[in-house]
């Protein structure tokens, strides 16, 4: 692969340095020499069934050609360049299928221009919209033409900078980059600083990585970071650097990483074997609303080349007893396997937990009907409107909330690693089951790992309500049934067995 056109390396080779990091190895980003090639990937579930995921792909190319003198300092050009080769992609993820379409190749006829100017350790853009949005909330704006900081490599740990952020080249403002050192990447065999941002980014994506020569690794281009941006939990859109090329065609950078393998550093796991999510049921026959059912994670199974784990329901009451479930997670996401074994197999998204404020996701009611889920439907959209970090048994959790743009008074709340504590949005889909039979389940109670209570209804804070949960006196009475791990009910005891009474695990002694 040739390219034409590139001619020089640009004078920044000399650089030198006066402040942070960079110094006399500070690695230059704007040079003649090179193209960046970027995979821009639009994800859907369409009309042909949700468990069909389309992906549209398209490889470009941009290239930094010739300089101009604007506001009285020298800019250079970032353009596109070369062809645009787009492509398709179905994956069925029943059958575990994957075919593509024939490669379509055009030139690229996208005439914008970017200008970029670069000192030690610092790139700079000249604000290319009309308006500004201010992603950051700190009053920040910017005017069309404003040179504004693009990169900043200078900085450490903890360190943050208001610098420049896209919206899938459809709108841009400011945002403040709260910084963290990630290990270097190499470029032309040589390594270069690296940088991402930390979790308390809000409003775009936490998988950011910069790295000097090559911009922004995911997520945008090197002129123009973006989001990895979910409209709804049906479509993604993503764009990742690819390759760096020399003017030879020499591939001098190539992204094998996995955006989503990076991500897991940070994230907290819903699905794992042993994990036991109890749930109170009621009884109407029996006045009762504290009887426990358990839903514990006992194996994995799989299905297509696809992994899931299997989850068992167990309970005193046969009703709510011998269920099993099977559930997946991958890239952030929990799904939920649908079969009958006759007329369909489906996968079924539970939670999104990538999902950050002003994302959007589909969230039906426990008794929705999942096989006729195949397209977006405004009136189940929930929008994502805080998130923060609460602390249970001594760990950090992510909660997110959600409330619906149609039933203002319909709202969600998700907790990344457990799930959500609300019967319509529960784990399994089963909370409407044997309602005509006045038993159903109807409250979360808490979330067992290792024998050890991670997570309870209490630790969902003031907003939630607990009305349904049995009062203190109630719940403190001796005479309250007992009952094993497994949910059976006991009559009498082992000494040193795990038991549960009131909600509350004991060791019988």
């Amino acid at each position: 692969m040739v390219f034409g056109g590139i001619c020089h390396i640009a004078a920044q080779d000399e650089m030198e340095s006066d402040s942070g990091t960079a110094g006399e190895d500070y690695r230059p980003m704007i040079r003649e020499d090179r193209v960046w090639e970027y995979l821009q990937t639009n994800s859907e579930y369409g009309s042909e069934g949700y468990h069909i995921r389309t992906d549209s792909n398209t490889l470009l190319q941009m290239k930094f050609n010739g300089t101009e003198e604007l506001n009285g300092k020298e800019y250079h050009r970032f353009v596109y360049c070369g062809d645009r080769v787009s492509w398709t992609t179905y994956t069925d993820h029943v059958s575990g299928i994957t075919f593509s379409t024939d490669t379509v190749t055009v030139p690229d006829d996208d005439t914008a221009v970017c200008y970029l100017r670069e000192e030690p350790g610092k790139v700079f853009i000249l604000f290319p919209y009309d308006t500004c949005a201010d992603f950051a909330g700190s009053g920040s704006k910017a005017v069309k033409g404003e040179e504004v900081l693009l990169y900043d490599f200078t900085l450490t740990d903890g360190e943050s900078f208001t610098g420049f952020w896209s919206s899938g080249n459809l709108e841009g403002g400011l945002i403040d980059y709260p910084v963290r050192k990630l290990d270097p990447v190499k470029v032309a065999g040589e390594e270069c600083r690296t940088f991402g941002v930390t979790d308390n980014f809000q409003g775009a994506c936490r998988g950011y990585r910069f790295a000097e020569e090559a911009g922004c690794l995911n997520c945008g281009t090197l002129a123009a970071p973006y989001p990895l941006a979910r409209k709804t939990g049906f479509t993604t859109a993503d764009c990742r650097l690819q390759r760096i090329y020399d003017a030879e065609g020499k591939v001098l950078y190539r992204n094998d990483s996995d955006f989503w393998t990076a991500e897991e550093s940070e994230y907290v796991p819903m699905l794992k074997e042993g994990r036991v999510w109890v749930w109170n049921a009621v009884d109407l026959s029996q006045q009762r609303d504290d009887i426990p059912v358990y839903f514990t994670v006992v194996g994995q199974e799989e299905i297509s080349g696809r992994n899931y784990y299997r989850i068992r329901q167990t309970s005193e009451l046969k009703e709510l007893n011998g269920h099993e479930h099977l559930l997946r997670e991958e890239n952030r996401m929990v799904v939920y396997h649908l079969r009958d074994y006759v007329e369909f197999s489906n996968d079924v998204p539970l939670y999104d937990f990538y999902a950050m404020p002003v994302h959007k996701f589909q969230v039906y009611e426990a008794d929705a009907d999942d096989r006729y889920i195949y397209e977006i439907d405004p009136f189940n959209t929930m929008e994502i409107t805080a998130e923060e970090k609460i602390t249970a048994g001594g760990k950090a959790w992510r909660k997110i909330e959600l409330v619906s743009g149609y039933e203002k008074d319909r709202n969600a709340v998700w907790v990344e690693g457990i799930g959500a504590p609300y019967v319509d949005q529960m784990l399994t889909r089963f909370g409407s089951d044997n309602f005509a039979n006045g038993i159903y389940v109807h409250s979360f109670r808490e979330c067992i790992d290792n024998g050890e209570t991670i997570f309870t209804m209490s630790d969902f804070g003031n907003t939630l309500s607990v009305d349904m949960l049995p009062s203190d006196e109630y719940r403190s009475r001796c005479d309250a049934p007992v009952y094993d791990m497994m949910g059976r009910r006991v009559t009498s005891m082992v000494r040193g067995g795990i038991y549960v009474r009131d909600g509350k695990k004991f060791v019988e002694k």
